[in-house]
Formats: C-alpha cells, structure tokens, sequence
C-alpha cells in the first residue's frame, strides 16, 4: 500500500491575502439625510410607505428617520 501524501502544504488562515475597502466612517447615516424632508412630508399626510417611495428608501428607514426627527430615537 502506498500512502498518500501532500504536493501542497496547508495553508492557515494567517497566509492568506486579504484586501478590503474601508468605507468612511464618519458618514452620516441615510436616515439622518433623509429625515428633515420626510417629517416634512409626513405632515402633509404623506404616509410612511409613500413617503419611501417618493425618496426611493425602505418604509422602515422613513419610520427611523421620521422617529430621529422627531427626538424619540
């Protein structure tokens, strides 16, 4: 019987190259963008939902941005 052996060494997780972007940290949140124009909205009846659709954001992010707005978040 003939043992098997390796033509590679294994490689740990130390040798292999990794690269990654780092995204500005300091940038402000969508939600805190969008929040002024959206409790604007908001008090002309607007409803969440189309409020997102109008701004091309998610219904939550509009409940988020309108609850920052209005200093419960």
């Amino acid at each position: 019987m003939r043992w098997w052996t390796r033509s590679q060494r294994i490689r740990t997780l130390t040798e292999i190259p990794i690269e990654a972007a780092i995204l500005d940290a300091n940038a402000t949140p969508v939600y805190q963008q969008i929040a002024e124009k959206a409790l604007h909205l908001n008090q002309l009846g607007l409803s969440n939902e189309a409020i997102a659709r109008h701004m091309g954001v998610d219904g939550k992010t509009v409940a988020k941005a309108l609850n920052w707005a209005l200093g419960r978040y």
